[in-house]
């Protein structure tokens, strides 16, 4: 597999950012570092507060929002799968 990517997302009050599916095999890993997060992947949405992280199959279209009044903090993790 290629090396994993490594961001912080900083996600302002009522921010909602839609994300179209990813390459085949595709994988994010999200930890909530301060505020909260809805995260929408396919027919599946949770809510993630501090301290907590999803894993989830990015190939399909997603939604990150922030329904809090303060900033959302993420640190997220993006993973490929191999390549042929």
């Amino acid at each position: 597999a290629r090396a994993p990517e490594v961001y912080e997302l900083t996600l302002a009050p009522g921010c909602v950012e839609d994300a179209p599916a990813h390459a085949p095999g595709t994988f994010e890993h999200m930890t909530v570092v301060r505020g909260t997060l809805v995260v929408r992947a396919g027919e599946h949405e949770t809510r993630l507060d501090p301290g907590d992280a999803l894993f989830f199959r990015a190939d399909v279209p997603h939604r990150y929002e922030n329904p809090g009044a303060d900033d959302a903090v993420v640190h997220l993790v993006m993973t490929y799968a191999a390549r042929p």
